[in-house]
């Protein structure tokens, strides 16, 4: 399952946006399920960030950094 995971998540960082989708949905799916440990909620936030549309060493994608609304984010 962890290779599985692991996969997911470099496939965020495709550049073709279906593959990034596809594998954001899967992942949400997982911790949903409660396959997937997430940290727990706070309200502090970082919101600046590059993807690799920009400088970022990483090769982040958009995807990475921007989940669909209420996915992940704590309601206010």
């Amino acid at each position: 399952m962890e290779s599985h995971i692991i996969q997911l998540e470099h496939q965020l960082d495709s550049f073709n946006p279906a593959s990034r989708r596809e594998a954001l949905l899967k992942l949400l799916g997982l911790a949903r399920d409660g396959r997937i440990k997430l940290p727990p909620l706070t309200d502090h936030h970082n919101v600046h960030c590059h993807t690799f549309f920009s400088y970022n060493a990483y090769g982040y994608s958009p995807t990475k950094f921007n989940p669909p609304a209420g996915a992940v984010a704590k309601p206010l």
